[in-house]
């Protein structure tokens, strides 16, 4: 986490084993969360269905059309830095610190998933000595309609 002047300014996070990552979302978060919407009346709302319709439309994109599964990669990370912060290699030393973590833990390569129109986080991960290893087309909801986008899967070795 980074901060300026007490506020959180950016953010890196991640997991160093994919395979147990999908293993306690589908049998421990999934489950619990849909037990916690259920008493609260998610399931009712508008927005909870485009989530679900994405996701059905996205399966085949996530499980069958690509050429690696995610779980075939050791780890992931996600990282986020407020606007007027970029560009100040606040995200280079974020990712560089779970990098440097990783590795002391054996993980040899880390990757992250960026939608093909976010061109500054192409151009970050690139930068960051990451490798485009794959792209695959999603679908998202926005309102009404659902666009069609692609996502990048790029990779990082860290041996």
């Amino acid at each position: 986490m980074a901060e300026s002047d007490g506020k959180i300014v950016g953010y890196v996070n991640g997991c160093l084993d994919n395979r147990r990552f999908g293993l306690a979302m589908t049998f421990l978060l999934i489950p619990k969360l849909l037990v916690k919407g259920l008493g609260r009346g998610v399931f009712w709302r508008k927005e909870f269905w485009n989530i679900v319709q994405a996701m059905l439309k996205n399966w085949r994109r996530l499980f069958v059309w690509r050429q690696k599964s995610f779980h075939s990669y050791q780890g992931h990370l996600h990282v986020g830095i407020a606007k007027d912060f970029r560009g100040q290699d606040i995200g280079g030393r974020l990712v560089c610190s779970l990098m440097d973590y990783a590795k002391g833990r054996g993980i040899t390569e880390m990757t992250a998933s960026v939608h093909a129109g976010n061109v500054p986080a192409c151009r970050f991960f690139e930068s960051a000595g990451f490798e485009a290893r794959e792209q695959y087309p999603m679908v998202m909801a926005q309102g009404d309609s659902w666009v069609k986008y692609h996502s990048i899967v790029y990779v990082k070795k860290l041996v």
